[in-house]
């Protein structure tokens, strides 16, 4: 069979979850979301949140390389404290997979599906992609869905949701 992860970068929690012909193997989730980024920021540079949130998505960057830079200016300091909360979050997303490869004789995961908020952060994709060797697909929740012009954007943060909805639909 196939062995498929999908990781859900929240933003409070990262949600990973293994399945391998269509059964969950392993169900994990911690607390490094895309609010430890924010806080991360906010502790270095003495800042609101709210502050600290818009510099995530416009100034910050995860450096795919994995390199934390040096120097005590602002963007230096932006940059480091993103660095670090990545370097933790995939650290915990790896343990996961290699419980799941422990635990099954060391066979492969097949794909691995990104979905959730973070994955708007500039260079978390390739930066997941770098570290865990792997190709990393967006999950697209809307892939049987007609398109509205209208909907978001990041459709990607509706994941779960939109998957909620579709559970409660057949389960009615």
């Amino acid at each position: 069979g196939i062995s498929v992860a999908i990781i859900d970068l929240g933003s409070g929690t990262t949600d990973v979850a293994i399945f391998r012909d269509a059964y969950i193997r392993v169900s994990r989730s911690f607390t490094i979301g895309g609010c430890r980024f924010e806080e991360r920021i906010a502790e270095r540079l003495g800042l609101e949140l709210a502050t600290a949130r818009q510099i995530k998505f416009t100034r910050a960057g995860i450096n795919v390389d994995g390199i934390v830079p040096l120097g005590d200016d602002e963007e230096t300091k932006i940059g480091q404290a993103v660095q670090e909360v990545a370097e933790e979050m995939v650290e915990e997303i790896q343990r996961s997979l290699d419980y799941y490869r422990a635990q099954n004789g060391w066979i492969p995961i097949d794909r691995i599906i990104v979905t959730g908020a973070g994955v708007k952060m500039p260079g978390m994709v390739e930066y997941l992609s770098h570290i865990l060797g792997a190709q990393i697909e967006l999950a697209d929740p809307l892939h049987n869905f007609d398109r509205v012009d209208n909907f978001p954007s990041d459709v990607e943060a509706y994941a779960g949701a939109i998957g909620l909805a579709l559970w409660k639909v057949d389960t009615a």
